[in-house]
Parts: structure tokens; C-alpha cells; sequence
């Protein structure tokens, strides 16, 4: 016995009960249907169900959109896409507090080497950190900048230190 059914584009077509259950294409606008199988016969005599036309499972004959298969019967109005907002991309806590320690660091005596250190490591993970967001994080002057003065400061701490210690100046 052969399984009757239609296309929600309206072609008409039968397929063989070994069918029933599995999804095929419809050989006019290629469509998947589910061929529903012959043993869930739907009710001819009531007037207020019909078969949905891509699945064959009976639905309200006032439904716009299947409950079975989830699709839009023709006619239906379909609901608009909602386009995501765009993420504005935030700038790096850690490349502004680089800059921040970079430039604390060079009038600050005892601290300035402790404050340089800081600018650098901040400075290296903001810039690894800004590399994998994918242009989600900003702010890759900042950790640059903050990271070149950690090293200048810190390489001028340890040339004064340095010249002290050949000059003999710490040893009075």
C-alpha cells in the first residue's frame, strides 16, 4: 500500500510504506519531508485537524506553523531575524595599568624598580591578552608604551646601579 502525501510547494506524490518515518526530498522543489507512516492515519472526518504538508501529522486547520516538524505552513507569516548588537570592543585594564606603572616608575626612587617591573609584566600579558580576543580588547599602544618604559626605567635603575657600584659611590 502506498503512502499519500504532498509538499508544502503543493506537488502531490506517493511513496511506499517502507517509507513511513524516514525524510525525503520532494523530487519538484527538493524539500525534506518526513514520510509519516501509514500506522498514524490522520482523521478525514474532522474538520478541525488536517495534515501538516511537510511532515503529514495532523495540526489545527488554523495553524500557521507545524507543531511536529516546525515549520511554517505557506501563507504564515514568518518571524523577523533579530540581528545581534555589535560588542564595542573595551579596552585592557592591564595595558593602561603598564602605561600607568611605566610612567610612575621613572620620578619614583626606591619604588620606581618595583613599579618598572610591574609595567613590563603587565605590558606582556595585556599584549597577550588583546592578541587572542580578536579584536574584542583594545588598547595594544598602552601595553607598548608601558611595557618600553618598564624596560628603559629598569635599564636605567640597573645603569645607575651600575656606575655606583664601579665608582665606588655605595661603598662609603
Amino acid at each position: 500500500m502506498a503512502i499519500e502525501l504532498s509538499c508544502a510547494c503543493g506537488h502531490r506524490m506517493r511513496v511506499k510504506d517502507e517509507l513511513g518515518g524516514k525524510k525525503i526530498r520532494c523530487p519538484k522543489c527538493a524539500a525534506p519531508i518526513v514520510v509519516q507512516s501509514a500506522a498514524v492515519p490522520v482523521s478525514s472526518h474532522d474538520p478541525a485537524t488536517k495534515a501538516c504538508p511537510v511532515c503529514g501529522e495532523p495540526i489545527l486547520a488554523t495553524a500557521s506553523k507545524c507543531k511536529h516538524c516546525g515549520e511554517y505552513l505557506s501563507g504564515a507569516p514568518r518571524p523577523a531575524a533579530i540581528a545581534a548588537p555589535p560588542v564595542a570592543p573595551r579596552t585592557s585594564g592591564m595595558a593602561v595599568a603598564s602605561l600607568v606603572l611605566g610612567i610612575l616608575g621613572a620620578p619614583t626612587c626606591i619604588y620606581g624598580t618595583v613599579f618598572q617591573i610591574l609595567a613590563m609584566v603587565f605590558g606582556i600579558i595585556a599584549l597577550k591578552q588583546i592578541d587572542a580576543s580578536r579584536g574584542q580588547i583594545e588598547g595594544r599602544g598602552m601595553a607598548l608604551w608601558g611595557r618600553g618604559l618598564g624596560f628603559v626605567g629598569l635599564g636605567v635603575w640597573v645603569g645607575l646601579l651600575v656606575v655606583l657600584l664601579i665608582s665606588g659611590g655605595l661603598s662609603k
